[in-house]
């Protein structure tokens, strides 16, 4: 949360889409974000590492690049420091 730009840092985030209770479909991780402009997807491997995005519209099927230049990517293990790209 440290390194989203300072406006979305107080937000209350709440979760939208779980991978355990929602399964395992695209269509319905797009009806479940669809009414979220701002959200964070965090994804973590079977190794403990985390790794997602932090995007500032709604999710839709591209086959390219969409956002603006707030939007980031990221990546870090257990309590380490995120790297964001």
């Amino acid at each position: 949360i440290s390194k989203l730009p300072s406006y979305y840092k107080g937000n209350d985030w709440e979760r939208a889409f779980n991978l355990t209770t929602d399964g395992c479909s695209t269509i319905t991780f797009f009806q479940k974000c669809r009414e979220y402009d701002t959200t964070i997807l965090i994804i973590e491997d079977q190794f403990g590492y985390k790794f997602g995005g932090f995007c500032l519209e709604p999710w839709k099927c591209n086959f390219g690049f969409f956002g603006n230049g707030e939007n980031l990517l990221f990546t870090f293990k257990d309590q380490d420091e995120p790297t964001v790209y």
